[in-house]
């Protein structure tokens, strides 16, 4: 299980006031800006110690705040690579789906039009 998944079931399963909830939802409001975190900015704009914080990523079960951190932004990027496979895959399948598309078309609109050309005569 993904470390991002992880906090999702956190905040969705913890108090709104808990230490573990105010964190997991910090971390996944800010998961695009997790190379600028601190463990100092994070305890000022969530008004919690950095105690509190290094002991929430030791129970998510890493050495401190640092190795957590590298590890959700690392993922975060894992993530994000495959999310843009999937998109680069998706138009290239509607490509090739559309050219089929197009291609049926002109065939049934030729047999249809040599049939009109044949009832004509």
């Amino acid at each position: 299980m993904y470390l991002i998944d992880k906090l999702k079931m956190i905040n969705s399963s913890s108090k709104n006031k808990s230490v573990e909830f105010i964190l997991s939802n910090y971390l996944l409001t800010h998961l695009s800006s997790l190379e600028k975190l601190s463990l100092k900015k994070i305890a000022a704009e969530t008004g919690l110690s950095r105690s509190s914080i290094i002991r929430f990523c030791q129970s998510a079960g890493y050495e401190g705040f640092t190795v957590f951190i590298d590890n959700l932004s690392v993922e975060k990027d894992e993530l994000n690579n495959i999310l843009g496979l999937f998109h680069q895959f998706d138009l290239e399948f509607y490509e090739k789906i559309r050219e089929s598309f197009f291609k049926q078309c002109e065939e049934s609109i030729k047999v249809s039009y040599h049939d009109f050309l044949g009832a004509l005569k």
